[in-house]
């Protein structure tokens, strides 16, 4: 049974908490724009993507050519653009009407191309769309990885499957925003940060981290800190988290170390409980 150990720092700002995680000191995964968390790596994938307005038949597959479509980072959204052969956004004619302030929305396709390094083998890989306004299609590498209709909420998928590590790989998404859908401007588009996750078999996810303040005083608080670490390989795995509550300033409140063993194929939650204490300076005495 291995050892791992697992770093994460809570920073308390006013009793306003944050999570913020620390990468683990063998991650060596060769990616830029990235943020490292325990076991995990989201690299920021809002560069170079291809951009087409309006309606393209079979852009999901990968031998679609889409070297005329115009390239662009994310965020983006088409509803602000002018309309193709004008000169402003504005429709009066739009659908939305002054719901969407005269505003297209329509059918886009976002395509982008990227590399996987061949020494990632091995590794489990999630695509997350923070925000797509919306009823997205997803495919990746041809295949259909899902479908998300709703515009506000963020979403991911496991394309571990779909990937091909050491070679070129192909995500398009098409988004429709057709007919009145809203009481107010939506936006069309991946309006949102996209990140792609890189993990290993054993890794914690944000997405199953709890933070509660059962207690919370002027002159001291208690922090619940909930952390799911999931175990994907063939063999338990013995995992110690050490959370770390920081200041604003980074100065460690308080500390905790639990170990526990995460059976192979399984999932354990870390339940962890930190008592801060705050020192207040005197109030001064008030003038006559």
């Amino acid at each position: 049974m291995k050892t791992r150990i697992f770093a994460l720092t809570v920073l308390a700002l006013f009793l306003g908490l944050s999570a913020q995680f620390c990468s683990r000191s063998d991650d060596k995964t060769p990616l830029s724009n990235a943020v490292s968390s325990p076991g995990r790596t989201d690299i920021l994938f809002d560069n170079d993507w291809r951009f087409f307005r309006g309606n393209a038949e079979q852009a999901e597959q990968v031998t679609f050519d889409d070297s005329s479509w115009r390239l662009l980072d994310l965020p983006h959204d088409w509803s602000i653009e002018d309309i193709p052969g004008t000169n402003s956004p504005i429709d009066s004619n739009a659908i939305g009407g002054i719901d969407a302030g005269y505003l297209v929305g329509g059918t886009g396709w976002y395509r982008k191309t990227f590399m996987l390094p061949q020494d990632l083998t091995g590794k489990k890989f999630l695509i997350q769309f923070d925000g797509v306004y919306m009823n997205a299609d997803i495919w990746v590498n041809g295949e259909k990885a899902g479908n998300h209709p709703y515009g506000y909420t963020s979403f991911r998928y496991d394309i571990t499957g779909l990937l091909l590590p050491g070679k070129a790989n192909i995500i398009a998404v098409k988004v429709n925003n057709e007919g009145r859908n809203s009481r107010w401007y939506s936006g069309s588009g991946i309006y949102r940060h996209v990140w792609l996750s890189v993990l290993e078999p054993v890794h914690a996810d944000p997405w199953y981290l709890f933070i509660t303040t059962p207690q919370a005083e002027e002159k001291q608080a208690t922090v619940d800190i909930r952390t799911t670490v999931f175990n994907e390989s063939s063999m338990a795995e013995e995992v110690t988290l050490v959370t770390q509550v920081l200041d604003k300033a980074g100065v460690q409140m308080a500390q905790d170390k639990t170990t526990q063993s995460v059976p192979a194929g399984s999932s354990v939650e870390f339940i962890q409980s930190l008592p801060l204490f705050f020192w207040l300076p005197p109030v001064a005495a008030s003038q006559p």
